[in-house]
C-alpha cells in the first residue's frame, strides 16, 4: 500500500460485514514469493490471495520454529533487545510478558499504483538520399513531452512495502487461527456487536477493523460488550495520550512513528541490571518470551535510567511486539498467532530485591499490560521458584486478571520444570541454562522471524540476529 508519514487514518469504518470477515492480503507484484514488498489490497470480507501469497501460506508441514528472515524486499534493519520492564511478567505484566502482544491491525485499502510505461523515443530526422549522403544524420531533439515523461520516470518513488501488521491477516492466517479457537455462537455475536458499537460511535477506524481486535477486548471482559467497548475507548483515549498512532511510512511499512523515533542508548545499562529476551518460538508458534527476574537488581536498573525512560521502553516493546514480532511469528507458522509463551526464572530471588520502589514500579507496568495489552499472554511457566516467592506472588496476584492467574504454573528447580518446558518448546529453542540445547541465548540478540524486519530501539547495542538460530 502506498503510504505517506501522517497521523493514523482516522476515517470511521462506515460498513458492517459481520465480525467474522477479515480483509485477505492480495499480492499482485512479480517480485519473491516470500513476503513480497508490493503493496497488499485489502479486500473486505474476501478470502482469496495470490498465488504468491498462497505459496508462503501453504506448506504441507508448519514452518521451523528457528528465525527464518521475512524479508519485504531488501534486508531491513534488526531488530532491538527485548522489553525493557518485565520482572512482572510473573508478578506483574503477566498478560504481556513484556512481551507486549500484537493488536491486529490493518491499514486502509489502497491498490497499488502501476509503474510508469517508457516511452519510446521516435527518430522524425528525414531520410536522406542515397547518392547525396555524405554525413550521418544528426540525432534528432527529443520533444518536450518525451523529457517530460522521462523526468517522471526517473523521480517515481519505489513502492513502499506491506506492514508485517497486515500481511499476518491474511484471510488464511485467520480462518486457521479461527478454526483453532471454535468460537461460540454467543461469543460471535459479542464479537460483531462490539464491532457494530465502534462503528455507531465512529470509533472504528480500518487500523482496528479486525477480528483478533475484538476477540482480544470481549474475552478479557468475559464478552460483557459494555464493558468490552468501555475498555476499548480507554485504550484509544490513552494511544492518544502516548502518540502511539502518528504513522510514518518507510522500509517497514506504515507504522507506529513512536516505533521508528524513540531511542533508548540507556538500553546497554539496563541489561546489565535486568536480563531479559524475546527468543525464537514454541511448538505452538508462539513468541517465546524469557525473563531473568530473580536475578534483577532493582537498584543498578534504578541508576541506569530514569522512570520515564523505562516506562517508555517497555511500551516500546509492547508496540513491537504487536507490529512486528507476533505478526512475523504468524507469517512464520502459517496462521495467525496472537499469543505469547513467557518463561520466569526466579533463580537468585530475594525478597529483600523486592523494596517499596520495585513494587510500585511493577505495579504500573502491570496496569498498563492489563488494561491495553489483554489477552497476549498463552501460557506461562514461573521456574526455579524460592518458597520466599510465594509472598511475592501473595501481593502481585491481585493485581492481575483472574484468567490471567489461571496461565501461570509456578514450578520448583530444573527436575520439576524442565519436562513441562519440553512439552511445549522443542529442546533445540530452549536455551541451555534452562536444561536445553539452545547456546545461542545471550539478553542482547534477539533471534526469531521478526529480528531483520522491525526498527532497532537502540543502536549502542550490536545488531540483533547477528547470529541466527
Amino acid at each position: 500500500m502506498g503510504c505517506t508519514p501522517s497521523k493514523q487514518d482516522e476515517s470511521p469504518v462506515n460498513s458492517a460485514p459481520a465480525a467474522g470477515s477479515h480483509r485477505a492480503v492480495v499480492d499482485k507484484s512479480d517480485g519473491p514469493a516470500e513476503l513480497s514488498p508490493s503493496p497488499a489490497a485489502i479486500v473486505g470480507g474476501s478470502k482469496s490471495t495470490s498465488a504468491v501469497v498462497q505459496s508462503v501460506l501453504e506448506p504441507a508441514t508448519a514452518p521451523s520454529s528457528s528465525d527464518r528472515p521475512l524479508s519485504n524486499g531488501a534486508a531491513p534493519a534488526e531488530a532491538s533487545a527485548p522489553t525493557s520492564a518485565s520482572s512482572a511478567e510473573v508478578v506483574a505484566v503477566a498478560e504481556m510478558g513484556s512481551q507486549s502482544r500484537p493488536f491486529a491491525m490493518e491499514v486502509s485499502t489502497r491498490d497499488a499504483k502501476p509503474a510508469a510505461e517508457l516511452v519510446t523515443m521516435q527518430s522524425d530526422a528525414t531520410a536522406m538520399d542515397n547518392d547525396d549522403a555524405t554525413e550521418p544524420s544528426a540525432a534528432p531533439e527529443p520533444s518536450a513531452a518525451t523529457k517530460q515523461d522521462d523526468s517522471a520516470i526517473r523521480t517515481t518513488a519505489p513502492t513502499p512495502p506491506v506492514a508485517l501488521r497486515i500481511q499476518c491477516l491474511d484471510a488464511k492466517l485467520i480462518e486457521r487461527w479461527e478454526a483453532e479457537q471454535q468460537f461460540t455462537p454467543s461469543q460471535e455475536e459479542a464479537m460483531a456487536a462490539l464491532r457494530n458499537r465502534l462503528i455507531e460511535h465512529s470509533l472504528l477506524t480500518e487500523w482496528w477493523d479486525s477480528k483478533p481486535v475484538f476477540y482480544r477486548f470481549c474475552q478479557a471482559r468475559q464478552y460483557d460488550v459494555d464493558k468490552a467497548f468501555a475498555m476499548f475507548t480507554d485504550h484509544m483515549q490513552w494511544r492518544k495520550e502516548w502518540k502511539l498512532d502518528e504513522l510514518t511510512c518507510g522500509e517497514f511499512g506504515e507504522i507506529s512513528k513512536f516505533l521508528e523515533e524513540f531511542k533508548f542508548p540507556q538500553r546497554g545499562a539496563v541489561k546489565a541490571a535486568y536480563s531479559y529476551v524475546h527468543h525464537k518460538t514454541d511448538k505452538q508458534g508462539r513468541l517465546i518470551y524469557i525473563d531473568r527476574a530473580g536475578a534483577l537488581d532493582f537498584d543498578r536498573l534504578n541508576k541506569s535510567t530514569d522512570r520515564e525512560g523505562l516506562l517508555k521502553s517497555y511500551v516500546w516493546d509492547c508496540e513491537a511486539t504487536m507490529q512486528f514480532r507476533l505478526p512475523a511469528c504468524s507469517l512464520a507458522a502459517g496462521k495467525y498467532i496472537g499469543k505469547t509463551l513467557t518463561i520466569i526464572d526466579m533463580e537468585d530471588f530475594k525478597l529483600s530485591k523486592f523494596n517499596g520502589q520495585a513494587r510500585a514500579y511493577l505495579k504500573e507496568i502491570a496496569g498498563i499490560s492489563q488494561a491495553n495489552y489483554p489477552e497476549l499472554l498463552g501460557k506461562m511457566f514461573v521456574v526455579n521458584a524460592p518458597w520466599i516467592f510465594r509472598t511475592v506472588w501473595n501481593f502481585m496476584s491481585p493485581l492481575l486478571d483472574k484468567r490471567t492467574v489461571e496461565k501461570i504454573s509456578i514450578l520448583g528447580g530444573q527436575k520439576e520444570y524442565l519436562p513441562h518446558l519440553l512439552k511445549v518448546v522443542d529442546e533445540q529453542d530452549l536455551p541451555t541454562f534452562l536444561g536445553g540445547k539452545d547456546s545461542t541465548c545471550d539478553f542482547v540478540h534477539e533471534k526469531g522471524p521478526w529480528v531483520h524486519n522491525m526498527p532497532d530501539l537502540c543502536s549502542g547495542l550490536p545488531a540483533h540476529g547477528s547470529q541466527r538460530a
